[in-house]
């Protein structure tokens, strides 16, 4: 058990650090793609953006408010941040299950949690000019946290890596 904690504070510790050096930014890169698919794909004119503004990564969203062309930003701050530990998890899980079952457990959950943050930026997309989208994109600003750690225990218990209470079986 010792060693296991040791792997899974290990791999965060390089996820993280791959984080700060620009994970993060590539993370929201491909966050902006595929959320500009999909309003292209709906027909919509509002587009989302990844600038750099007084030194912080902000997604810029240009739409229509009221028929006026508008723009707001919601500052990154944390808010990409749960993500390491998707990421360290899966990287630690690879130790210790097959690596057929590690792979597709990866593209399940990274994917499901992609998809998690592609819908709360739909949602801010739709911020100023929908009150259901505005609703749940409050409901969602801290719920990454959440979401995570049950992506985390879900997987957990379908390739079992941490037993409590009993004999461990080998994937």
């Amino acid at each position: 058990m010792v060693k296991k904690i040791g792997i899974l504070l290990a791999a965060s510790v390089v996820v993280a650090a791959l984080w700060f050096v620009g994970l993060e930014g590539i993370y929201a890169r491909v966050l902006v793609f595929f959320t500009n698919t999909l309003l292209d794909i709906a027909g919509s004119e509002t587009t989302l953006s990844l600038t750099i503004e007084e030194g912080e990564r902000v997604f810029r969203v240009r739409t229509q408010i009221d028929g006026n062309w508008g723009s707001y930003p919601q500052r990154l701050q944390t808010l990409l941040l749960p993500t390491v530990m998707v990421l360290a998890w899966q990287l630690f899980s690879a130790f210790f299950i097959d690596r057929k079952r590690a792979l597709k457990s990866s593209g399940l959950n990274i994917g499901l949690f992609v998809i998690f943050h592609i819908i709360f930026l739909l949602l801010l997309t739709g911020y100023h000019t929908s009150r259901v989208a505005h609703f749940f994109y409050i409901v969602f600003m801290d719920s990454f946290y959440i979401v995570g750690l049950l992506i985390i225990l879900v997987d957990n218990i379908r390739n079992p890596v941490f037993v409590l209470g009993g004999k461990q079986k080998r994937g």
